[in-house]
């Protein structure tokens, strides 16, 4: 799903696409903002593990 450009468009030719839009189409903003979200959280993380690793 990452390398495609536009995967909503593309109706489930692998099966993974159209499980999905079903699922995103009832939860889009959700799920796109909780995607939004975790990203730079998870990048957080790691950058104050880092940080608290490198400071003992």
């Amino acid at each position: 799903m990452i390398t495609r450009s536009k995967p909503e468009t593309i109706a489930g030719s692998d099966g993974w696409s159209g499980i999905d839009d079903r699922q995103f189409e009832t939860q889009r903003s959700g799920g796109g903002f909780l995607k939004l979200l975790l990203f730079p959280l998870v990048a957080f993380a790691a950058l104050a593990f880092a940080a608290s690793e490198l400071a003992r």
